[in-house]
């Protein structure tokens, strides 16, 4: 499991020749520096009288993050099991009509996971983002710096996993075209909405 690996067995997995981890794992792990550093400016603002007025915002904070945390560290493992389908997906014989038939199926199936997968970076990136752009100005002024880092590895997480909705829609139009739009339509709404956060941060 990914979360047994050291930085190192990752790092070593990542540069080799495997199909995954790829551009999906490094667009979540942005994303879990994102919110890690969110929850390290809060936890220097609470418990500091000076800054008891931001107190219950930072606790708040520190408490949704945590769920968004755990959520991008499985999104990693998540996008890697994702990528391995479709690749296993384009393996498949193609020999006959039925085994196109099949083929073609199998890939859809596995597309739409291959897309869910980053989608959900997404949408918890721009959360993150939400909850880095209320930490501004309440919170411990010190460390506003570590807030706008927080906010660019929120925003690369989103970008890049958007690349990798888009590379899925081909094969999920195969088995359903609504859905392929519906996705592509949430995606882009989210960068709309990452947009104007990061305007607002940075």
């Amino acid at each position: 499991m990914f979360r047994e690996v050291t930085i190192g067995d990752w790092f070593a997995d990542l540069k080799s020749d495997s199909p995954a981890p790829g551009g999906g794992g490094v667009a979540a792990m942005s994303g879990a520096n994102g919110i890690a550093l969110i929850m390290m400016v809060a936890n220097h603002t609470i418990g500091k009288e000076k800054y008891a007025e931001y107190e219950a915002g930072c606790i708040s904070a520190i408490e949704e993050c945590e769920t968004l945390l755990q959520r991008m560290i499985d999104g990693i493992g998540n996008d890697k099991t994702a990528f391995e389908k479709v690749t296993c997906a384009y393996s498949l014989p193609r020999s006959t009509d039925e085994e196109k038939a099949e083929r073609s199926r199998i890939i859809a199936e596995a597309s739409v996971g291959a897309a869910e997968a980053p989608l959900a970076v997404m949408r918890d990136a721009v959360r993150g983002l939400e909850l880095a752009k209320s930490l501004l100005g309440a919170s411990n002024p010190n460390l506003a710096s570590d807030i706008y880092v927080a906010a660019l590895n929120l925003t690369c997480a989103c970008r890049s996993a958007k690349y990798n909705v888009d590379a899925n829609m081909s094969g999920i139009r195969r088995k359903d075209e609504a859905l392929a739009e519906s996705m592509a339509s949430e995606a882009e709404t989210l960068m709309t909405r990452m947009n104007e956060l990061e305007s607002g941060i940075l």
